[in-house]
């Protein structure tokens, strides 16, 4: 979801709770929309979200492999961003092997 949705889709829930009588959680509503439509103004557009990688992009990456990667989460040393099953890692969080060759990803925003 991109951050246009969000506004827009908080937009649509406000409209909602003031259909339903919720007049104060809609005018919330509206305000969070207009606030973030605002700052996302201010920026130019640009948006400081961090990127999330998967499994395989963190091994790419690192250099390190994917059990080891799994132990930093278990230890949290690591942060996961997804779930268990399939765990996300942000790229400027992740260690880097020495010596080993790490590829570069397009930097698309979040996957």
């Amino acid at each position: 979801m991109t951050i246009q949705d969000r506004i827009k889709l908080w937009r649509e829930d406000a409209a909602v709770l003031r259909r339903r009588g919720a007049r104060r959680a809609a005018a919330l509503m509206e305000r969070l929309a207009e606030e973030l439509e605002a700052d996302v103004s201010a920026s130019g557009g640009a948006v400081d979200v961090p990127e999330l990688v998967d499994m395989a992009a963190a091994v790419a990456l690192s250099g390190y492999t994917r059990g080891h990667l799994r132990r930093m989460l278990v230890a949290r040393t690591l942060t996961n961003y997804g779930t268990e099953a399939r765990p996300l890692f942000r790229a400027a969080d992740l260690p880097r092997k020495p010596g080993a060759v790490r590829l570069q990803l397009p930097t698309a925003g979040v996957q």
